[in-house]
């Protein structure tokens, strides 16, 4: 499986196919649109990629701190990168997701995703992790809240917010998967998890904790 603004999505379908007290909005400052640029060798969408600014069209940075591929969860030490972290439009973060996404995006007020993805040096297990911004972080909650996945749920210990669903994986060199949503704030989470051996529910809320700190910033 690789990694992607569609390869995301894609992963995501083959497979069958993440506060207490106050929430802060994590980059709640406007920035203006414009269009990422593909990756090599990634398979794109083959809805239309939009041409202007609207809440279709990833958002650009106006200060690098705010970029959203920065809160991304860093490549693990000795892992393999599938490529550098990209934006996304509202129509490649809906790719992987029930359909209808698109505009349940739309309604949540999207602003922009970033995705990554990278194959770890211990398990060889493929993962990859796209986050969504909103306006708000009843957004981020609401759209981590709806059912997006099917298949048999996979407790996260001490984690209430994510929910995990086990899926047939369709790579050859796996035999299971593993796709977990929550939220931190104004951001969306989604990881899914591919592997030789089925990935653990306590895994996964490994990696959710490490990207929770690093959308808190105490990383």
């Amino acid at each position: 499986m690789r990694a992607g603004k569609t390869a995301f999505g894609a992963g995501a379908v083959a497979l069958a196919a993440v506060v207490a007290g106050t929430v802060a909005v994590i980059g709640s400052s406007d920035s203006p649109s414009a269009k990422a640029q593909p990756r090599p060798g990634v398979p794109h969408s083959a809805s239309p990629r939009p041409t202007g600014a609207g809440p279709s069209s990833p958002a650009r940075p106006g200060r690098r701190a705010n970029d959203l591929r920065r809160l991304l969860l860093p490549v693990p030490e000795g892992a393999q990168s599938e490529g550098p972290a990209e934006l996304m439009s509202l129509d490649e973060a809906a790719i992987g997701f029930e359909p209808g996404a698109d505009d349940a995006l739309r309604r949540a007020s999207f602003r922009d995703a970033a995705v990554r993805g990278f194959t770890t040096a211990d398990q060889g297990s493929e993962v990859n992790v796209k986050l969504i911004r909103f306006t708000s972080s009843e957004g981020a909650r609401a759209f981590a809240e709806a059912p997006h996945f099917h298949g048999p749920e996979v407790t996260v210990p001490g984690d209430a917010r994510a929910r995990a669903t086990r899926l047939p994986s369709a790579s050859a060199e796996s035999t299971g998967a593993l796709v977990a949503v929550s939220y931190e704030g104004n951001v969306q989470i989604t990881i899914s998890i591919s592997s030789a051996t089925p990935p653990t529910g306590a895994r996964v809320a490994e990696l959710l904790k490490a990207q929770y700190q690093r959308l808190r910033g105490t990383h």
